[in-house]
């Protein structure tokens, strides 16, 4: 090991002398020190965009590789920054889980479910961004908040039981949840409902124009995701109405 090292620093001396090492010379010193060589570990992946936040590896928006199984390694899109980051994008099936553009166009009138392929993970919390000017909204108002009190008439589901939504018929609007199994049931026109629960999943927007918001359910470790306007549960009202010649996108993340 001694000789190795002595040969290796003549070697070096040499080329930083500007003379050259012969052919050989550099076979055997490539030879040694490969001999002697310590093993370099892995680099350690993490489970979600919340543990890579965690460990103090997060290096802003974008794209990481996270492995929640520990055996099957795979790309996401991470948000960072909003709102403490550890957010993970998610898509619907057969879209991008990496590309926070590759997002359903929803058109005036439309009816698009969007239920999300969480890839396997669990989450305790969703935030919604909508990329154009409003949500999708069947009952005209244009509103551009998703929160308490407003007239937007967006849904969300975290598993086949439950689906909270806001209450156009009540003054003031109010956040209530029914049965899952009623989504579907367009004679029974469930909003109209005369005493709807009182939702059990808090609601805030992130910013000042209404655009992100972020949803709370009571229960921790969440395996379904349904994020749409309400028209889509039940194939109603006018489906997604009051969007002044745009579509409608939304991105959602999880953590």
């Amino acid at each position: 090991m001694r000789h190795t090292y002595s040969f290796h620093k003549l070697a070096a001396g040499l080329i930083l002398a500007g003379l050259s090492v012969t052919a050989s010379a550099s076979y055997e010193m490539h030879y040694k020190v490969k001999g002697i060589s310590a093993s370099v570990p892995e680099p350690q992946v993490y489970a979600s965009c919340k543990a890579i936040l965690d460990a103090g590896k997060s290096t802003g928006d974008g794209q990481y590789t996270i492995d929640p199984s520990g055996n099957d390694p795979f790309q996401v899109y991470c948000d960072m920054t909003t709102d403490g980051g550890g957010w993970m994008f998610v898509n619907e099936p057969g879209r991008s889980g990496t590309d926070i553009n590759d997002l359903y166009a929803e058109v005036a009138g439309g009816y698009h479910r969007f239920i999300y392929d969480l890839k396997g993970l669990r989450f305790d919390q969703v935030m919604v961004q909508r990329v154009n000017s409003y949500w999708c909204n069947s009952w005209g108002s244009g509103s551009p908040y998703w929160g308490q009190n407003s007239q937007v008439s967006m849904g969300i589901a975290v598993d086949q039981d439950t689906f909270h939504y806001h209450n156009g018929q009540t003054n003031p609007y109010r956040w209530i949840m029914q049965p899952y199994s009623t989504r579907n049931n367009v004679a029974s026109q469930p909003w109209m409902e005369a005493n709807p629960s009182p939702s059990n999943m808090a609601i805030n927007n992130l910013t000042a124009d209404g655009s992100k918001v972020k949803l709370v359910p009571a229960a921790t470790g969440n395996n379904w995701l349904e994020v749409e306007n309400y028209d889509a549960f039940i194939q109603s009202a006018g489906g997604c109405n009051s969007l002044n010649g745009e579509t409608f996108k939304q991105r959602v993340f999880i953590r």
